[in-house]
């Protein structure tokens, strides 16, 4: 049976129904994310429609940008590494790590691998897949390899299917390629009579092996299939889809701004109809009565305005539109923006200051994760975790070899549980404060306050639990022992030394 075509394929796969409602769902917010086919095919810059309001841009810009700080913010690790007792042996005498310095080597990776994250561009190219999530719901994100760069697709670029479960099994991407930038087989043969800059379509499909459990990557070119075929274990594929929300069932996901869909949809109509009639309101018409004998033409030639005849005595003015009807326009326009602005927590005031605190962080994260928790761990889910396989494994590629060995999946936490972590040491220092300034002052006031109480009531005020950085009554008890005895030793060093024979003996006297 011969195999189908991958642009025949890519076409099956096409919905049509979620291109055309995410080209809408753009010209409300960003018409740029979605782009027109053209521009994939020779990369010439087309005409885009656009909306008569800019409300939208900035609602969606305001959103994203939480999103990617919330997922990965600066200089704190966006996952932490779990490995079972089970295997926790196994990467200690594979990597050869001490055991006390097994916790420590795991946040390492994890703090070296999410550097990786933000190197180069990648962080505006996480920006764009976040416009991507809140606009259409749909994204695809590409790592390359070889030289860790980072691309990402809209759903012009690519399409997705997948089983009955949700889990993607086929991608087919569409993209733009010269015919120099093909094999030189190819280019020798099959192409020979072409330019070297004309334009070809290349699709790439990364199809899941289910057998071998496995990603197998193929291109072709006008029908023409390449050679190289690359393989990736599955937790390892370069190309992540990410979705905003998945209902089951469906291939493609669905983005915030189509939940608020009918306020957007009046947001653009109101504004267009109020662009149109302000300008309107602002056109002169001088109307002329006819029986005056005035030359409309020397009327007209004389100043700004256009002069026409009119049925009425003598000369007046004519301006379209009011005041007023344009200003409850406006209200409603301004409303329909605060509500929006509250479901895309919009605020329009940033902080301006060379350091963000730990503190900041965790509200912006709490803030997006109470406003979207749905889509906040859903993107955490699809986008991140991959993410962090991939980024491990260019840190410490010997970890995912002994976890293939061992058939063994790797734990990560991500998003808001990990970077939430990080805050708790911020508290600690805080409540240290706290404690120099309260403790001194209550102990000089009344001999009567227990200090350890009182420190216990300032960290459960900064809410840190005090159980797990105190020593338990069974370790106390042992530190104890152990002073009582270093102290006996100490006693009888001392009580050795006072005696004259044994200092006799030990200064050679005897």
């Amino acid at each position: 049976m011969q195999q189908e075509k991958l642009e025949s394929l890519y076409k099956r796969y096409e919905d049509s129904n979620v291109v055309l409602a995410s080209e809408q769902l753009a010209r409300w917010t960003i018409p740029s994310v979605m782009l027109k086919p053209d521009t994939v095919q020779d990369g010439k810059r087309v005409l885009m429609e656009r909306d008569y309001q800019s409300k939208g841009a900035r609602l969606v810009n305001s959103l994203a940008s939480k999103i990617v700080q919330s997922l990965i913010p600066d200089n704190t690790p966006f996952f932490s590494i779990k490995l079972d007792d089970a295997l926790q042996g196994e990467v200690q005498s594979g990597l050869n790590i001490s055991s006390d310095q097994y916790e420590s080597q795991l946040i390492q990776w994890a703090t070296d691998a999410s550097a990786r994250a933000i190197t180069g561009t990648s962080y505006s190219k996480y920006s764009h897949l976040a416009k991507l999530l809140v606009i259409t719901g749909n994204a695809l994100l590409y790592r390359d390899p070889s030289n860790y760069d980072t691309s990402v697709y809209s759903l012009r670029q690519y399409v997705v299917n997948r089983d009955g479960w949700g889990n993607v099994t086929c991608i087919i991407i569409k993209e733009r390629v010269q015919v120099q930038d093909l094999p030189e087989t190819l280019r020798n043969t099959e192409f020979k009579d072409k330019p070297e800059w004309e334009n070809l379509t290349l699709y790439t499909q990364v199809r899941l092996n289910k057998q071998k459990n496995v990603w197998e990557v193929t291109q072709e070119v006008q029908g023409i299939t390449l050679d190289d075929v690359s393989t990736y274990p599955k937790n390892l594929c370069p190309y992540i889809v990410c979705t905003a929300n998945l209902n089951t069932g469906e291939h493609y996901g669905r983005g915030i701004v189509e939940d608020y869909a009918p306020d957007f949809a009046r947001l653009s109509e109101l504004s267009t109809a109020l662009q149109m009639y302000e300008i309107e309101s602002l056109r002169l018409l001088n109307f002329v009565a006819s029986q005056t004998g005035l030359d409309i033409q020397q009327l007209d030639d004389a100043a700004v305005g256009e002069y026409l005849q009119a049925e009425k005595d003598g000369i007046f003015a004519h301006e379209g539109g009011t005041s007023q009807k344009m200003q409850v326009i406006q209200a409603e326009i301004q409303s329909i923006f605060q509500e929006l602005s509250q479901a895309f927590m919009y605020t329009g005031n940033f902080r301006q200051a060379e350091r963000v605190t730990a503190e900041e962080i965790r509200a912006v994260i709490q803030e997006t994760n109470v406003g979207h928790l749905s889509v906040f761990s859903h993107i955490s889910e699809t986008f991140l975790k991959p993410l962090a396989h991939l980024l491990l494994f260019e840190v410490e590629p010997k970890l995912n070899l002994i976890l293939l060995n061992n058939q063994a999946q790797l734990q990560l936490q991500v998003g808001a549980s990990v970077v939430n972590k990080s805050v708790q040491v911020d508290r600690l220092l805080q409540a240290t404060l706290s404690i120099q300034q309260i403790l001194p002052v209550l102990a000089q006031v009344s001999p009567r306050f227990n200090q350890d109480a009182v420190i216990d009531k300032i960290m459960q005020g900064f809410s840190i639990d005090v159980s797990e950085i105190t020593y338990t009554p069974e370790q106390l008890k042992q530190q104890q022992e152990q002073a009582d005895l270093e102290a006996q030793q100490q006693q009888q060093a001392q009580s050795g030394m006072s005696d004259p024979n044994l200092v006799a003996q030990m200064t050679g006297a005897l």
